[in-house]
C-alpha cells in the first residue's frame, strides 16, 4: 500500500502534501511537505508560511537568518534552502526570493522561541503531526514489507586442520 492510498484511507489532522495529495487541516493548519533535507526524506514546512503564522513582526527575511545563526541551525541538516531565481529586464537571472524548508524539529524550536500564543499553538500542532506520522509509519513498513520465504536449515561443513 502506497503512502497516499493509506493517508487517503486514513485522514490526518495535519495537512499533509505528498504528490498534491492534501487532508482535512487542523484549527491550527500549516501545510506539511516531504523534503530531502541532507540523505533523508523529512516533513518539513516552508518558514514563509511559519513566520506568517506566528505573526511575527520583523521582516521574514531578518527573522530566518537572525534565528538560524542564533540558534544555530544548519543547512542540509535542519533546512534546506532553495533560490526563486527570475529574469531581469536585461535577460540575466536574479534571485527573486530564498524559500526554506525547514524540519519539523526545527519549526517547533522557532515556534517556542517566538514565546506567544500562536507558538504554542504551531508546538502543539507540530507535537501532534509527528505523534500521527509515528502511527503510520509502522502501519506502512508492515503493509509493504515481503513475506519472508522459509530458509532451509544447512548443516554446517566439517572442516578438516591439517598441520604438517
Amino acid at each position: 500500500m502506497q503512502l497516499i492510498d493509506f493517508l487517503s484511507q486514513n485522514p490526518l489532522l495535519c495537512t499533509t502534501h505528498v504528490d498534491n495529495f492534501e487532508s482535512t487541516p487542523a484549527p491550527f493548519a500549516i501545510d506539511i511537505y516531504i523534503k530531502s533535507i541532507g540523505n533523508d526524506d523529512v516533513n518539513a514546512v516552508n518558514a514563509r508560511e511559519l513566520w506568517a503564522k506566528l505573526e511575527v513582526k520583523t521582516d521574514f527575511s531578518d527573522w530566518i537568518k537572525g534565528r538560524i545563526d542564533k540558534y544555530e541551525f544548519l543547512q542540509d541538516v535542519d533546512f534546506i534552502s532553495l533560490k526563486n531565481k527570475v529574469n531581469d529586464y536585461n535577460g540575466l537571472e536574479v534571485v527573486k526570493s530564498i524559500d526554506y524548508f525547514i524540519s519539523l524539529d526545527m519549526a517547533k524550536e522557532l515556534s517556542m522561541v517566538e514565546n506567544n500564543d500562536q507558538g504554542k499553538s504551531a508546538r502543539r500542532y507540530f507535537i501532534e503531526c509527528e505523534k500521527q506520522a509515528k502511527t503510520i509509519t509502522p502501519k506502512l513498513e508492515s503493509s509493504r514489507r515481503p513475506k519472508p520465504t522459509p530458509r532451509r536449515y544447512r548443516k554446517p561443513k566439517k572442516h578438516l586442520l591439517i598441520i604438517p
